[in-house]
């Protein structure tokens, strides 16, 4: 996390440690990212203490295991209030960051020579030569501040639960496909350590449904899962969140600002995990705006160095995965009707 000499300011609306919704399985390429980052990471995370390193995944149809896959790279689970923490103490401890938590930003305002940042009481945070929303898939600040609209081809959503004492191996992580369930998806148990697990559904709705209520049912209704959880404890609640598909033909630059990760719809439609991509986003942003501001350059041209570093290095993957997930939807929709899964 090589500090590159330019005056930066963190603004996140939370304080933490704070909980992020997520399946926390963390993707094998966020361990490169976050090594070439962090001066004192290594292997798996090596400054995280609450963490699950996995063997394997499992998939099951039925009640019955269909496919063991071993990882070629290694998998960890962690959940993210920790990881999100963890990158937040490497930022304090490796760079001159000004960090401000707790602060909702309302608005955001051209001034001659920069951007105006606003609280919720539009009194003045800072000002800014360029800015970097990374506020996630619902919010439309990147759109009010440019007139830009972020074009997604839809959403996903899922919901997750902890659970401590369910009946699973904690070296591996659990994906069941259930019976007679509404819409194309999945249902997960993935192990934290210590007897924790963070239990999930999530799929892909043609039309608004409760998936609170469809993994609630899943639960209570399919026994090749449930009989798995017969002594299993909740430690929560249900929570959920949305899961955004991204489109080739949103423009994720304009002056002074660029938008990236969830906001940028950077989530994987196959597997909807996003924080590889969140991160990947992040050093290419970082890379764009460090050469506008050392060039004194801060039209939309400059900055879309951005927009081409994401076309060569995200989008490849997301479009063949969502072209993959067009593909098979429809087939596996007519086998539910069909009732045949």
């Amino acid at each position: 996390m090589k500090d590159s000499g330019l005056e930066v300011a963190l603004i996140d609306r939370s304080e933490f440690p704070r909980d992020k919704v997520c399946g926390d399985a963390i993707p094998a390429k966020s361990f490169q990212y976050v090594n070439d980052l962090v001066p004192s990471s290594s292997g798996v995370f090596s400054e995280v203490t609450h963490q699950k390193v996995l063997e394997s995944y499992a998939l099951y149809w039925k009640g019955r295991q269909i496919w063991n896959k071993k990882f070629f790279f290694p998998m960890v689970n962690i959940a993210r209030k920790d990881f999100d923490n963890y990158l937040l103490e490497s930022v304090k401890k490796h760079t001159q960051t000004g960090i401000h938590l707790g602060v909702k930003v309302n608005s955001i305002s051209r001034e001659e020579d920069g951007l105006g940042i606003s609280n919720n009481d539009q009194e003045s945070i800072l000002s800014a030569k360029i800015v970097a929303f990374a506020n996630g898939s619902t919010s439309r600040l990147f759109e009010s501040t440019t007139q830009k609209k972020i074009e997604l081809e839809g959403y996903g959503s899922a919901v997750r639960q902890y659970f401590k004492n369910v009946r699973l191996d904690q070296k591996k992580n659990h994906i069941f496909l259930p019976s007679k369930q509404k819409v194309p998806g999945y249902f997960w148990v993935f192990p934290l350590g210590n007897n924790v697990f963070n239990v999930g559904y999530g799929g892909w709705p043609k039309k608004p449904m409760s998936f609170k209520k469809e993994f609630q049912r899943i639960l209570a209704e399919d026994s090749s899962i449930g009989q798995y959880f017969e002594h299993a404890e909740p430690l929560d609640s249900v929570r959920g969140h949305k899961i955004p598909f991204h489109s080739n033909v949103s423009d994720l630059v304009g002056e002074r600002c660029l938008v990236l990760g969830d906001a940028a719809g950077f989530v994987d439609p196959m597997d909807g995990h996003g924080i590889d991509n969140a991160l990947l986003s992040g050093m290419l942003a970082a890379e764009s705006i460090s050469a506008s501001l050392k060039g004194n350059e801060f039209d939309q041209g400059e900055l879309d160095r951005y927009m081409y570093l994401v076309e060569s290095q995200i989008y490849p993957k997301l479009n063949r995965n969502l072209s993959t997930l067009k593909r098979i939807y429809p087939f596996v929709s007519g086998l539910q009707r069909l009732r045949l899964i």
